[in-house]
């Protein structure tokens, strides 16, 4: 159960440890535009693909206003990604439409100008982003990112866990930090 319900969206140039391949064996994988997305098998995938570029929702969301789910959305988000193209921003009404949604969904554009993403409005689900050399990935998990990228343990959040204050109550690292 390592990464259950999870995913990760990298460039094709990411070669993945041995152990990490072997547990992803049994995933899904696409082709997304210059990405590879995979993804566990009891994740919920929604997927659109166009000459204006790619609209990928994981989990479940809701668009309370338009009354459509994921497939619905996808569509929605889809046509609003075409009206962008040639843009390298997204448009207004792109992120005015996505702002409604309710749910625990992730979302991942990726078009020839590059990637964007975002997770719910309260963060149910995580959505985790690491950059270097332009090159950026995603993951639903922390530690998948890192095994992918072959990332090391931050040594100063390492404190922070192994601080016996950290045991008090929640849990949670400061601000945007990950262990790795």
């Amino acid at each position: 159960m390592l990464f259950a319900r999870g995913f990760a969206l990298f460039s094709g140039s990411i070669d993945a440890p041995l152990a990490l391949k072997e547990e992803l064996s049994e995933w899904s994988v696409k082709r997304v535009g210059a990405y590879v997305l995979t993804y566990h098998p009891d994740a919920t995938v929604y997927l659109s693909e166009g000459s204006f570029g790619s609209v990928v929702l994981l989990g479940n969301a809701v668009d309370p206003f338009g009354l459509k789910t994921e497939a619905g959305i996808v569509e929605n988000l889809a046509n609003l990604l075409a009206s962008c193209d040639g843009k390298e921003r997204l448009s207004d009404s792109f992120l005015d439409y996505a702002d409604k949604m309710m749910g625990r969904f992730q979302i991942l554009v990726v078009r020839e100008s590059g990637t964007f993403a975002f997770c719910d409005a309260i963060g149910m689900v995580p959505l985790y982003v690491h950059e270097v050399n332009g090159e950026v990935s995603y993951s639903s998990h922390s530690q998948l990112l890192a095994e992918l990228t072959g990332c090391d343990k931050d040594p100063l959040i390492e404190r922070i866990v192994e601080s016996p204050f950290y045991l008090v109550g929640r849990r949670h690292l400061p601000g945007y930090k990950s262990p790795y």
